[in-house]
């Protein structure tokens, strides 16, 4: 599937003597990315295709496995946290084997909300092909 363009919109409104300028509002899009600049910039990604959801990469491993990477929920960068990544899920598929990675954490696992004065965390949960699962949860 061939993405679709690129569009950018630009919109401003000229001031006068004495007038305050509305703020000017940007956006690059295409359908898999967003940026907009409103309230300081912002950086949307998710996958380039809609099968199984999100898939950004796929292809076959140098053992011959197919395998798929999936944005699960779009990664999101602002620059009002100092252009990291502020959130983000992607999941990695190979011979019954499935590694989600989980951006925009705190410590104690759940979302952020704010940008932390902290460091961000990321929780990897592996799936192996028995069902077993095992998580890790570090910061980034």
């Amino acid at each position: 599937m061939a993405p679709k363009p690129l569009l950018i919109c630009l919109v401003a409104e000229k001031s006068s003597p004495g007038k305050r300028l509305n703020p000017v509002v940007n956006q690059v899009k295409s359908a898999s990315m967003n940026i907009s600049f409103n309230n300081g910039i912002v950086i949307s990604t998710k996958g380039i295709s809609n099968l199984g959801g999100g898939i950004s990469e796929w292809g076959t491993n140098r053992n011959n496995n197919n395998f798929t990477s999936a944005i699960l929920k779009p990664f999101i960068i602002k620059q009002s946290c100092d252009f990291r990544l502020f959130s983000g899920t992607v999941k990695h598929s190979v011979s019954n084997i499935y590694t989600t990675i989980m951006y925009g954490l705190d410590t104690s696992d759940n979302p952020v909300t704010t940008c932390p004065g902290e460091p961000f965390y990321y929780k990897v949960t592996w799936t192996g092909p028995n069902g077993n699962a095992y998580s890790h949860i570090a910061a980034y």
